[in-house]
């Protein structure tokens, strides 16, 4: 005789494959969201000005 699992066994493992797939998205989401700033060019080029005292009180 085959022993045959729960039902509820079958409904916890529907239950943590999408508690999985939403972890998941919310990270794939998480990363695009802080790395998709970093692919701007203007924030990979850096424009150095050296500045005395006051030409950077002034900049402020």
């Amino acid at each position: 005789m085959k022993d045959y699992p729960s039902p509820q066994a079958g409904i916890i493992k529907v239950i943590a494959t999408l508690i999985g797939g939403i972890v998941a998205v919310g990270a794939i989401a998480v990363a695009a969201a802080f790395l998709w700033p970093a692919q701007k060019a203007e924030l990979r080029t850096a424009d150095i000005k050296r500045l005395d005292y006051d030409s950077s009180m002034a900049a402020i």
